[in-house]
């Protein structure tokens, strides 16, 4: 089933690990696994981030965290020891991203005064003017609940939630799709819906193209579904006979492959044009499924060189090298479980953020000559 977002990406989990995670190892009831040690990558800062359910999100030099408590604050790669600059963008208690410096895609609460939720549309807001500058709306047999923009910041994907209390679809609700044009802020829609009978969204992702997008979580819990956003309908789907839950799903910037990753902490690569599994790492150093080593968030590197795969609930975050195909990277946050990472565009630091507001920023090693 499908869980009404407070912010733009469900946190499975993860409010009581915060709390609880480093309170276990302090005290030594917890042990952190062993088996790995630092491959060199330093912490390069540290930025005090907003509060609240965050992302980070890329857009030319500039490092964007949008929160769902109204703030957007922003850095130049360049230059990460300045002052962020903060713009406010409206109410508490809504989901947003920001694909470029001027304008965000938001998903207002709908909360009432009463308490209650009310039926929300989707808005497109100028961030430096401070105005709305469009806004949809959707019949009440659906809501939006999910966004997230392509790695180029040229699309952005909508997740739009079956609302079954009003179509009585209480035994198979779905789940369907829109694409925003950045560029000419047209939105489509699509007709394709994926089944939510037996899962609830993991994660949704969509090409720099904008021409697929990719599910995880729904219809089953290990599922991933490729969607052909122009034929509008499902391109493929599989699951992993392995894994027990999906959790976060990118695409490859040249779109030949899309990742995917979860609870059994493997990231798997799957070809785009057949859906067929081509390549997977396991995130444990061990090969085995250990607690800890669920993976919770990925990233790719903006010339598809490193992925990177963020764990909970401990954090520790690991960076692979597509091209020499091997791990180059271990860093332990102890930040508690890792939602968030972002490369930066020339792929040398690598931005995480965990439990707290802080966003760590990590100095990764240069690539190996092939």
């Amino acid at each position: 089933m499908y869980h009404r977002l407070r912010g733009n990406r469900r946190r499975p989990g993860n409010s009581l690990w915060c709390r609880l995670i480093p309170l276990l190892v302090g005290i030594g009831m917890v042990a952190v696994p062993t088996g790995c040690s630092c491959d060199g990558p330093d912490k390069h800062a540290v930025l005090n981030g907003p509060g609240g359910e965050v992302d980070l999100l890329n857009a030319d030099n500039t490092l964007i965290v949008t929160s769902n408590t109204g703030s957007v604050h922003m850095w130049q790669w360049e230059a990460l020891d300045k002052v962020a600059e903060k713009r406010v963008i409206t109410e508490e208690g809504f989901g947003a991203v920001c694909p470029n410096d001027q304008i965000c895609l938001i998903i207002p609460s709908g909360l009432n005064e009463d308490g209650h939720y009310e039926h929300s549309p989707l808005l497109l807001w100028d961030t430096k003017e401070g105005k709305e500058l469009k806004r949809w709306e959707i019949e009440r047999a659906w809501y939006f609940n999910y966004l997230r923009p392509s790695q180029n910041g040229w699309y952005v994907v909508v997740g739009l939630a079956e609302n079954y209390t009003i179509t009585k679809n209480y035994d198979n609700p779905a789940a369907r799709f829109a694409v925003l044009n950045v560029e000419t802020q047209e939105l489509t829609w699509l007709k394709a819906t994926v089944s939510a009978k037996y899962g609830s969204l993991g994660a949704i992702s969509i090409s720099d193209d904008g021409a697929y997008i990719a599910v995880v979580g729904i219809p089953t819990a290990p599922s991933i579904t490729v969607i052909d956003v122009k034929a509008d309908k499902i391109a493929w789907q599989q699951k992993p006979e392995e894994e027990a839950g999906l959790r976060d799903v990118r695409f490859s910037p040249d779109g030949a492959v899309v990742y995917a990753a979860g609870t059994m902490s493997w990231v798997y690569t799957f070809d785009l044009g057949t859906g067929k599994e081509v390549k997977k790492w396991h995130a444990d150093p061990t090969g085995k499924s250990r607690f800890g080593y669920r993976i919770c968030s990925l990233a790719v590197s903006a010339d598809g060189r490193f992925v990177a795969a963020g764990t909970g609930p401990y954090g520790h975050i690991l960076v692979w090298d597509v091209v020499a195909n091997k791990r180059v990277a271990f860093l332990r946050s102890g930040a508690g479980t890792t939602n968030d990472l972002i490369f930066s565009p020339d792929g040398s630091k690598l931005a995480s953020r965990g439990c707290s507001t802080d966003i760590a920023i990590w100095k990764l090693p240069a690539p190996e000559a092939q």
